[in-house]
């Protein structure tokens, strides 16, 4: 086999690798991918400070919270004990009756009182929308 056909054929190994390990990736994940609106009665948003609580049960306020909790990726867990700020704390009430609770501390998501080390963006826009909700209502 030529020296051409060699480099040709790792650099498609390595590229197939590369791909297959990015998306089997134990390093991030989407908790939230498969969370589906239709099955939310209510979520109440509660932020800490001021300790406001609302409770919202409007669908498409829900669809909104639930879009954003999609693009949240998690990595590692973490221990936001030395962290300062404010929590902002989504309790969604599925129709089974279960309850899941989850926390936007940047950077961390809290999810049923385990923290996991999260990207910023996803993080700091759930917690934006928290206080708008809680603000201005919806």
């Amino acid at each position: 086999m030529s020296k051409k056909k060699i480099a040709l054929f790792s650099t498609i190994a390595i590229v197939l690798l590369v791909g297959v390990c990015a998306f089997l990736s134990p390093w991030a994940k989407k908790p939230f991918a498969n969370l589906n609106s239709e099955e939310i009665v209510s979520i109440a948003v509660c932020a800490t400070p001021p300790n406001e609580t609302k409770l919202i049960e409007d669908k498409d306020t829900i669809r909104e919270i639930i879009d954003v909790l999609k693009t949240v990726e998690i990595y590692q867990k973490g221990d936001y004990s030395d962290y300062s700020g404010q929590l902002v704390r989504f309790s969604l009430t599925m129709e089974s009756g279960e309850i899941i609770e989850v926390g936007a501390y940047n950077p961390f998501i809290i999810i049923d009182g385990q923290a996991y080390k999260t990207k910023y963006k996803p993080c700091e826009k759930l917690n934006s929308l928290g206080n708008k909700l809680l603000r201005t209502g919806f």
